[in-house]
């Protein structure tokens, strides 16, 4: 008898790869003239030089049907457009080149040689980040700051905006660098606080800050959210102002029943935990100290004593059984985006939450996180795309799911003994204080990729 026939692996087809092929090779728009380097080319970092507004979300819904068509293991998302199609990111970078002495838009690495551009305007930026790293270009052309410059950062709340300056040592220079932080504060009323972070040549943005590496050299200690939150200028925070309150209703919505009790896997400074008005007990999850630090606070200030946060490597770090609560909850999953590990969903999904809301913010992640939930005997009862990163390839895909389904194992391999029993589960040591903090795009990398 031959060799039987090896069984094809079906061919992954890429949501960008589709969206790409529906919006072709429009023409520049007239009304893009600040999407040109100053060479005179169009920028590629993102669609807002070819799409205007009202055409994007089209092209991004016509792909999206094409993409779940294709995958076949998923309902047919509801789409919803941001309430904010430009100059909406709240999030901001530019790479200082030694050479040629620039601060620029990073488009990617090629054998450890950063290739940036410099556009007049980013369409999907604000106004006032582009002045200011206007201003900040001049002072750079003739001070000694230049040499320690890594990367600078702009974060703007809901009232103002916050300066963050990643240097090789951020201790020395002090005069150089209080005249710059007078000058810029001075010239842009809303530039409330200028922060410093002790980086070293060749970060990448400023993805892992320890405890003691960053200070406040001027002005504000916190941003705020719409929402009433405050929080950090380093930790993690959604770059779209404007979809957040999206994120929220449909979560809200789908989790029901606010009287139960609630995991919030991924919790940051508490946007979910807090951000909606729920009533029973919460346990937030999240890797940054930092982060929970601020969500503590938050907890206290807006009277919510029911709601506790804890630094937790979710990636490393087994959650016990006797952490869960009994009886009915929810559970609602906002990872970085490189998603959730399949263990912990299958230990989530393994303890039978009610209802679980999952937020995927690279949907090219999407069958990795949902064969796991399918696994472990949940399924997809709605999905819901959310256009969070216009002018980009990226979307959030919300996964709303529930118990239903035939369960693949009866234990997830982590929480198995070699003779195939379930282990006595064993507390680890409560960390006091996370080794790496989240920042803009830290302890949750690359989100989104513009």
């Amino acid at each position: 008898m031959g060799r039987p026939q090896q069984r094809q692996q079906r061919e992954l087809v890429s949501y960008e790869s589709i969206l790409n092929a529906v919006i072709g090779s429009p023409p520049p728009l007239a009304s893009a003239p600040g999407c040109r380097t100053r060479k005179g080319r169009l920028c590629t970092l993102c669609w807002a030089g070819r799409l205007n507004s009202p055409q994007e979300p089209r092209c991004k819904s016509e792909a999206l049907t094409r993409w779940v068509d294709h995958i076949g293991s998923l309902p047919q998302p509801k789409f919803l457009a941001s309430p904010t199609g430009r100059h909406y990111r709240s999030v901001s970078k530019r790479r200082w080149l030694h050479e040629p002495r620039q601060l620029v838009m990073v488009e990617g690495m090629e054998r450890g040689k950063v290739k940036g551009i410099v556009p007049g305007q980013c369409f999907i930026e604000p106004l006032a980040h582009s002045v200011i790293y206007h201003q900040l270009q001049q002072e750079l052309n003739h001070s000694s700051l230049s040499k320690y410059l890594n990367y600078a950062i702009i974060k703007s709340g809901s009232e103002f905006d916050v300066l963050v300056l990643n240097l090789n040592d951020m201790r020395s220079q002090r005069s150089e660098l209080n005249r710059i932080s007078k000058k810029l504060t001075h010239h842009n009323s809303n530039l409330k606080a200028v922060w410093l972070i002790q980086g070293q040549e060749g970060d990448e943005y400023y993805a892992s800050i320890r405890p003691g590496q960053w200070q406040k050299l001027h002005g504000e200690s916190h941003l705020s959210t719409e929402q009433g939150l405050h929080y950090s200028p380093l930790c993690f925070s959604q770059v779209n102002p404007s979809g957040v309150p999206i994120l929220l209703e449909v979560t809200h919505s789908w989790l029901k029943e606010p009287s139960l009790p609630m995991l919030d896997f991924y919790c940051g400074y508490g946007l979910f935990s807090l951000g909606m008005p729920r009533t029973g007990p919460c346990w937030g999850l999240e890797l940054s100290g930092e982060a929970v630090l601020w969500a503590r606070r938050n907890a206290r200030r807006l009277g919510r004593d029911k709601a506790k946060f804890e630094p937790w490597d979710l990636a490393r770090m087994e959650i016990p059984q006797r952490r869960f609560p009994g009886g009915g909850w929810v559970a609602v999953l906002d990872p970085p985006r490189s998603g959730a590990p399949a263990e912990l969903i299958k230990s989530i999904a393994e303890m039978r939450p009610r209802r679980a809301m999952h937020w995927i913010c690279d949907v090219d992640q999407l069958e990795g996180q949902l064969k796991a939930w399918i696994e472990s005997g949940y399924r997809v009862t709605e999905a819901v795309a959310v256009d969070m990163f216009p002018g980009t390839s990226s979307l959030e895909l919300g996964l709303c799911l529930e118990p239903g389904g035939r369960i693949r194992s009866a234990k997830p391999s982590h929480l198995t003994s070699k003779a195939g029993t379930p282990p006595q589960c064993k507390s680890p040591k409560k960390p006091v204080s996370s080794p790496v903090t989240s920042t803009a795009n830290g302890a949750r990398p690359k989100r989104p990729k513009p």
